[in-house]
């Protein structure tokens, strides 16, 4: 189980290497015990850049990793800033519709 919590929710540093078989993933609030994760979410790491679903398995992977930030738009599509572009992605497609950079 690796223990995060809800002030190191930024998980760039939690990762050293890409979730291959899933991870246990829990927050940890300010007062009383640590609660499962329960949804996806996005995550910005070193060597692994994509959404992590509520299982910990990888829902979605970027093409490559080391993203500085990035989210998922009310329309589905998944927007990545590296440090030098940014890229929007369909997401099932994994297509580039917009880039700057």
């Amino acid at each position: 189980m690796l223990p995060i919590t809800a002030t190191a929710i930024t998980l760039a540093a939690c990762f050293a290497q890409e979730p291959k078989g899933g991870i246990d993933l829990m927050l940890t609030p300010r007062s009383g015990p640590a609660a499962p994760i329960a949804h996806a979410f996005f995550v910005a790491g070193p060597t692994f850049t994509g959404i992590i679903d509520e299982q910990g398995q990888t829902q979605w992977a970027a093409p490559r990793p080391g993203a500085r930030d990035g989210w998922v738009l009310p329309n589905g599509n998944v927007i990545i800033a590296w440090s030098n572009e940014v890229l929007e992605f369909r997401y099932r497609s994994h297509d580039v519709i917009w880039r700057y950079g």
